[in-house]
């Protein structure tokens, strides 16, 4: 069976959907970062046996924007600006808005779960003192 461009890209959204989703619940018997590196590692060889897959990667590699230029922290302050680039800001207002929104909804869950840190932080050390 031959697989076109859009069994492709279903699958790899059904990849990356279960992955999301094990990421946010803690799936017993699953070790997430190994799920992580299997997941990213494992994808691309196996696209990469055929036409179609090497044709997908490549332009998922196209179409990926680096972010590392979008985000700038100040660690000795905490401070935190996000700074379009060139690239993003040339991207449809639709695509951004988009894009935007999954980066809050993925910022916003990554905060909680640091806040929960830090709370587990807090209560440690007030029963250390209690001691």
């Amino acid at each position: 069976m031959t697989l076109n461009g859009k069994d492709w890209e279903r699958g790899i959204k059904v990849l990356e959907a279960t992955y999301h989703v094990m990421q946010k619940k803690d799936v017993e018997g699953y070790d997430m970062d190994d799920f992580k590196e299997a997941w990213l590692s494992n994808i691309p060889d196996k696209l990469e046996s055929t036409n179609q897959g090497k044709e997908w990667l490549k332009r998922r590699r196209e179409e990926t924007l680096d972010t590392k230029d979008l985000f700038v922290a100040y660690t000795d302050s905490g401070e935190a600006h996000f700074v379009p680039t060139v690239k993003f800001l040339k991207l449809s207002t639709l695509m951004r808005l988009d894009i935007m929104k999954d980066w809050i909804m993925s910022l916003t869950d990554y905060y909680n779960d640091v806040v929960e840190e830090w709370q587990e932080e807090i209560e440690e050390q007030q029963k250390e003192k209690e001691q």
